[in-house]
């Protein structure tokens, strides 16, 4: 049953989350150049399915791109440009690495507004707000995410979901503005923790195959989730163990293998032109290669990078804010450790997955280059991790001193 004091603080959080978004949509609206990070090459992702193509990462942009880019000086940075060569990396279609799910999206909306004559940059507008809009609705998938959790015995409050909305919609904008196919992940993430969530409630069979159908298009959504998906696949399986059959490992077997297929036919299709392929690998490597940056540096550049509220102002930081809270939090929880193991024992699992970010984002920046690992938009699914590492105290305190008083 909900309280009078979570009720007034739903009232007040879903305020500010509509008051987010306000000012969200302003900030967008109000970017009049192309985003810094990779927009050229997202957009051409979306012209070239457009078109019935799928593209390659060697591919060139096309001509109505090229010959936006090289006129329209006042919306892009590019000056006394007159060749595809002399562009550089922003002559290629290199974000065609990402799977098409995406894309395809915002392909219908793009060929539409194409038909009624709509100028590349003033399509490119529209479709940052779809964008913003798949966001928006897999942040408010958290409401039922963590309402989920009273199914199996807790007492969350209903306004804990709405915190975590506010908590991501902060998030979405700084460079965050332009396209990107990681916008989409807290949809295909959340919606798969919930469906988690219900099967260890009621393990029905058709949870389970919507649980890995979301699975299935986070990945179709953007390869960085697979950084996440493992640990909620962990999860997944420890009940899933105890409700084998032949019938639905069938059917979980033959799921994978068709998008395994068509994983396998989307890369095969999309084979980029190796000389150009080089390249493209040679220049990333050269520029962001592995270990740039050392763990106190990556981490802090990380931080600035997620906890930079640009809708608000310009160079707007939180991020040492944010990381004295969660410290003071993991603090909080060790000290009522008791309290957690017995009352909320589900944050133990949300603490282990933090944990697995925390080593992923290590490695892959340690590791792997080629990639801006110190980027949040890698990391999008993470987000309710994130906001439960912040707030787990006010939960265990909740439990532990305040319960009796506000039911």
């Amino acid at each position: 049953m909900q309280t009078k004091l979570d009720r007034t603080a739903s009232i007040i959080l879903f305020i500010l989350c509509l008051i987010t978004i306000v000012f969200s949509l302003r900030f967008i609206h109000n970017q009049t150049k192309w985003s810094p990070i990779d927009e050229y090459s997202h957009m051409d992702y979306i012209n070239k399915l457009s078109s019935g193509k799928l593209p390659r990462s060697s591919d060139q942009i096309s001509l109505e791109m090229f010959f936006h880019i090289t006129t329209d000086t006042l919306r892009n940075p590019q000056r006394n440009m007159k060749t595809y060569q002399q562009l550089g990396l922003a002559a290629i279609c290199y974000e065609a690495i990402h799977p098409p799910l995406y894309y395809a999206l915002l392909t219908p909306p793009n060929m539409l507004m194409n038909k009624m004559g709509v100028k590349l940059f003033y399509r490119l507008k529209m479709l940052r707000l779809f964008s913003y809009a798949f966001f928006v609705i897999g942040m408010f998938i958290c409401i039922p995410l963590f309402k989920s959790l009273n199914k199996l015995g807790y007492s969350i409050p209903n306004s804990y979901g709405l915190g975590c909305t506010l908590f991501g919609l902060l998030l979405a904008t700084h460079q965050r503005f332009g396209l990107g196919n990681n916008m989409l992940v807290p949809l295909m993430i959340n919606s798969a923790g919930i469906f988690l969530i219900n099967y260890y409630h009621h393990p029905e069979d058709r949870t389970l195959y919507r649980f890995v159908l979301f699975v299935l298009l986070s990945i179709f959504t953007g390869l960085s989730t697979v950084f996440i998906l493992p640990g909620l696949c962990i999860i997944m399986l420890l009940k899933y163990r105890s409700h084998f059959t032949v019938k639905n490992f069938a059917v979980i077997t033959s799921m994978i293998i068709a998008a395994a297929l068509t994983f396998m036919f989307w890369k095969s299709a999309t084979i980029p032109d190796k000389n150009i392929d080089g390249y493209l690998q040679q220049f990333l490597t050269l520029y962001i290669p592995a270990g740039f940056a050392d763990f106190k540096t990556f981490y802090g550049l990380w931080l600035h990078d997620a906890f930079t509220l640009s809708f608000i102002k310009n160079n707007f930081d939180i991020g040492v804010y944010v990381l004295a809270i969660t410290g003071l939090s993991i603090i909080i929880c060790i000290v009522y450790f008791k309290t957690l193991l017995k009352k909320l024992k589900w944050l133990i699992s949300a603490g282990l997955l933090f944990l697995t970010f925390l080593i992923a984002a290590f490695l892959v920046n340690n590791y792997v280059a080629g990639v801006h690992w110190v980027a949040f938009r890698h990391y999008l699914g993470f987000i309710p991790v994130m906001y439960v590492m912040c707030t787990a105290f006010l939960l265990v305190l909740i439990e532990k001193y305040f319960k009796n008083s506000i039911e």
